[in-house]
């Protein structure tokens, strides 16, 4: 197993995130891949309604870090819709203190709303869980596990 550079990956993280602006509008989309400085992602999602979305990250063609996330949309939110603000939260993720998992631990924007929270081992690359949600008009629209850390 490939030894990695935390500060590499956090970095590298940061950087696959721009392509999520050039994804289209479809619920399942292909598969994701992105590389750079040695590193590659290969990201899938299974499924519409319940949502399986898996990512990987190779160092050197090593896998070194994953994540994975199983979620559910509620009370009747359109799926696309969800997604959309999805895609947009993806691309806000920033802060230094705040780690690149499935975005930042809160983004507003119009009338939706993306909470991360990431609990248990504190919220760090190497090991983290949490649940991510995302309300529209203070109704619970969507809401997935996550799980994740290095391999």
């Amino acid at each position: 197993m490939a030894k990695v550079d935390l500060a590499k990956l956090d970095a590298f993280l940061r950087s696959s995130r721009l392509v999520y602006g050039t994804k289209n509008d479809r619920l399942v989309p292909e598969p994701l891949n992105f590389a750079d400085a040695g590193f590659t992602v290969h990201e899938e999602v299974f499924g519409e309604i319940p949502i399986h979305y898996r990512k990987t990250v190779y160092f050197h063609d090593d896998p070194v870090w994953y994540l994975s996330c199983f979620g559910e949309i509620r009370n009747g939110f359109n799926p696309l819709s969800i997604y959309r603000f999805n895609r947009l939260v993806l691309l806000h993720c920033t802060g230094p203190k705040f780690p690149p998992i499935r975005g930042p631990e809160k983004y507003v924007f119009e009338v939706w709303q993306h909470f991360m929270d990431l609990h248990v081992l504190q919220a760090t690359l190497p090991r983290f869980v949490g649940v991510q949600r995302i309300v529209c008009e203070g109704h619970l629209a969507y809401i997935g596990e996550i799980h994740g850390g290095l391999y």
